[in-house]
This record gives structure tokens, C-alpha cells and sequence, in this order.
């Protein structure tokens, strides 16, 4: 999915890819991921959210230039890539790492936290 200025909210996708983008709206995922799943979020100048359950099992790689991360999940962190990066970054698992999550904004803030019951 891709907009310019509108936001994008998944709700427990069904699918295991899943790209959504936008310039200036927010992005919200809310649900579990699936394994071998493959799940990549970009923003220029807007929010993104992923909200998962404590079970969800993925390896996240997420990146802003300008912007902030917040993460309130438990991550085994990972070794930098390779690659310069002037920005923020967070590479790490969480639980198996089953999943793939990229994330990527510009001057947004990417939220990663756990669903309430």
C-alpha cells in the first residue's frame, strides 16, 4: 500500500509481505507477524507504529535520519551494519526472529511496543 499525504493502519494482516508507504501520514501495524514473514514500513516525515504481541518473533532492522526511535520491546541487539549510517538505528531479535521487520523514516518517529491484553 502507498499514499502521499494519508495514513496507512494494517490490522492483523493475513499476509506474510507486507510493504507499506507513505511521505507524510503515519503508519500503524497492529497484529502478530507471521513467520517468514517479510514486513517493510517507510515514512518520509511521518510516525511509524508497530504494535505487537509479547510472542511475535522477528529480527528488526529500523532507521531514521532526522527523527527518533522508541522501543519498549526486549531486543537481543545485533552488530552494526556494515555500512555507515548517520542517523538512528536499531538492529536486534525479539524472541526467535522469525520475522522480518524493516522500518525507515526520514525525520518520523518509529515506536516499536508490546499489545495490551
Amino acid at each position: 500500500a502507498s499514499t502521499i499525504t494519508g495514513n496507512l493502519h494494517f490490522i492483523s494482516p493475513s499476509g506474510s509481505q507486507l510493504r507499506g508507504n507513505t511521505t507524510s501520514g503515519k503508519i500503524i501495524f497492529e497484529g502478530d507477524l507471521l513467520s517468514g514473514g517479510n514486513y517493510e514500513l517507510s515514512s518520509y516525515s511521518g510516525d511509524i507504529d508497530v504494535v505487537c504481541p509479547p510472542s511475535a518473533s522477528f529480527e528488526l532492522n529500523a532507521k531514521t535520519v532526522r527523527g527518533k526511535l522508541d522501543n519498549r520491546l526486549a531486543l537481543t541487539p545485533k552488530r552494526h551494519s556494515p555500512l555507515p549510517f548517520s542517523g538512528n538505528s536499531l538492529l536486534g531479535t525479539h524472541n526467535a526472529g522469525t520475522a522480518t521487520v524493516e522500518l525507515s523514516s526520514f525525520s518520523g518517529t518509529i515506536r516499536i511496543r508490546q499489545q495490551q491484553p
